[in-house]
């Protein structure tokens, strides 16, 4: 296998992407199922052209990062691809994938938005969505807000 060649884990197909340079920063943890359709796959945020694999509806995938139609998300065979955002659907399990730092961390209520409120020092979130540096996160009690995701601290 060539080091930029990608075989898909459910078929053996060459997807001719190339393989990660580094392992994925924190274990896969499911934050999203494709919807009842199925999904097409893209190599990146353009949809243009779509990869030949189509993900299987009701397959749990994790959101890496929100684009502005296509979702980059990750597998549990650790492929990863892009996805349209209309084909996913979030699941509701909650686990704690960071901690706000030391000193707390400022909330907003969107990216680039003024700062709305703090979390504390310590509070436990689950990253659910990533925008550029902003990371989305919902706390164990269901409040959802964005904060500068460079600075939370990533929970074994």
């Amino acid at each position: 296998m060539a080091a930029t060649d990608r075989y898909c884990g459910w078929c053996g197909s060459d997807l001719g992407l190339p393989v990660p340079s580094a392992p994925a920063s924190s274990a896969w943890k499911p934050t999203h199922a494709i919807g009842a359709s199925g999904a097409p796959t893209y190599s990146g945020p353009d949809p243009a052209p779509a990869l030949e694999v189509r993900l299987d509806p009701g397959l749990e995938v994790q959101l890496i990062e929100r684009g502005e139609d296509l979702c980059h998300v990750r597998c549990s065979n650790e492929w990863e691809c892009w996805v349209p955002i209309t084909e996913l659907t979030a699941l509701d399990v909650w686990h704690a994938t960071h901690a706000a730092p030391a000193g707390g961390l400022a909330t907003h209520d969107a990216p680039d938005s003024a700062a709305s409120d703090r979390l504390e020092a310590g509070t436990l979130v689950q990253v659910v969505e990533r925008a550029g540096d902003w990371a989305e996160v919902r706390c164990s009690n269901g409040w959802v807000c964005w904060v500068d995701g460079r600075q939370l601290d990533p929970r074994a």
